[in-house]
């Protein structure tokens, strides 16, 4: 029942705003609610690790310091710290959930399935449904960077199942996989994600890099070898039309694709005004965080006073970091960024010991982890994503493959053989 329910609410994450349903009223919230509930009545032990110990201070600081300059200044809206926090604390309970129902990082792929296949298909039927022409595309999102973190992970997940995919009808499989990762591509661009393009890109090539250090303990024949690359190119090739048609039929057009071909200088401008702007009350709240969602009541002022802010209108809004890592910084201060490094550093060293035990034993769920972590590392410079219960979905398989590979030396250096039968079968949960 539980893997189920985590199945239902994997696949209805991309519908948000399907049926103009909002706040709690989502189908995806209503599951995961009741995904949580569940899972507590069953008697769960809540045993937190490292890491979940490290995301609950980040909440709790960011949260605290909010309270904290408050009542010190007299100033702040406490009302949107406690809409951000409840949406990381219901995003949190969703990443408990799954990674203590999990044991294994193979039972978790029906779950990164369900994802992808719903990110798929809301793309298509919003492309239908909303078209691209009018406004930035972002799908049945309230927000291009959530589209963005959704079609860009999904198509990092896309690209492992085409490098594995199974040997029989191999084909038919290419041409399945080589669809949805072409409309997720066209997704960010038709979002005009410049942060979410440059993220898969890291990714694929971490992707293309891992892959070609691997050796699969299975051996293909030549002609079946050929044959693979061929596909794969095939797939390149068609991708690369449709995407250049893209641009020269909708460059001036669509808004999403318009943004794309903008100067680099004049596209970076933003950012660089919200970084510094995001440093200066960081600075002005001595490194301790002004608390959550706080930037955006700060916003104006702390860009007023930038000497050579390029775009003025930034000042005219109340607007957020746009990027997780000085999100962190102004919200829990150099303590919240400090565990988050902790957290990605750890995250790294558990994924990369695993890719090194398995590398003749690869498979879709070890080759995609550190290409995701990657994919969320560099789109994490250029949106905020902490909040977003996807980001939080993500996470907890990546810390799935990463867990059993950050205990002892020899824990952490085990043989495929040991990994054999940790995949032994076990008591079907319900």
């Amino acid at each position: 029942m539980t893997r189920r329910l985590i199945i239902a609410y994997a696949f209805l994450l991309p519908f948000e705003g399907v049926f103009g349903l909002t706040t709690f009223f989502r189908a995806y919230r209503i599951v995961g609610v009741l995904l949580i509930v569940i899972w507590l009545m069953k008697g769960a032990r809540i045993r937190l690790d490292s890491f979940d110990a490290a995301f609950v201070l980040i909440i709790a600081l960011g949260l605290a310091m909010a309270g904290f300059w408050i009542i010190v200044r007299g100033s702040g809206e406490f009302g949107w710290a406690l809409s951000d926090t409840a949406l990381m604390l219901f995003g949190f309970g969703v990443y408990l959930v799954v990674k203590n129902e999990f044991r294994d990082l193979g039972d978790v792929e029906p779950v990164l399935s369900a994802f992808v296949l719903g990110t798929v298909i809301s793309i298509v039927l919003s492309l239908y449904s909303q078209g691209f022409e009018t406004a930035r595309f972002e799908g049945f999102y309230a927000n291009a960077n959530r589209l963005a973190l959704a079609a860009g992970a999904s198509a990092v997940i896309i690209a492992a199942k085409l490098r594995f995919a199974p040997a029989a009808q191999w084909f038919r499989w290419y041409v399945a996989y080589g669809a949805g990762f072409l409309i997720c591509v066209l997704a960010l661009i038709f979002a005009g994600a410049h942060g979410g393009l440059i993220a898969l890109g890291a990714a694929l090539l971490a992707f293309l890099m891992l892959s070609l250090r691997a050796r699969s303990a299975r051996r293909r024949g030549m002609g079946t070898s050929l044959a693979r690359a061929a596909g794969i190119l095939l797939v390149v090739v068609i991708g690369v039309s449709v995407v250049n048609t893209v641009f020269v039929e909708f460059g001036n057009r669509a808004p999403g694709v318009s943004r794309l071909t903008l100067p680099l200088n004049q596209s970076a401008s933003t950012r660089a005004d919200l970084l510094q702007g995001g440093w200066n009350v960081a600075v002005d709240h001595y490194l301790v965080g002004a608390g959550t969602a706080q930037y955006r009541f700060l916003n104006r002022g702390a860009l007023a006073r930038l000497s050579n802010l390029q775009n003025p209108t930034l000042a005219e809004n109340n607007l957020g970091t746009h990027n997780d890592y000085l999100n962190l910084l102004t919200a829990g201060g150099i303590a919240a960024l400090l565990l988050y490094v902790f957290i990605l550093v750890r995250l790294c060293k558990g994924l990369a010991r695993r890719m090194r035990a398995l590398r003749r034993q690869m498979s879709t769920m070890t080759a995609v982890c550190l290409p995701l972590l990657v994919f969320v590392m560099v789109g994490g410079a250029s949106a905020i994503w902490i909040i977003s219960p996807e980001y939080w979905l993500i996470m907890a398989v990546l810390i799935i493959g990463a867990r059993d590979y950050l205990g002892s030396s020899s824990q952490a250096a085990r043989s495929p053989a040991l990994e054999h039968l940790a995949r032994a079968p076990r008591q079907p949960a319900s």
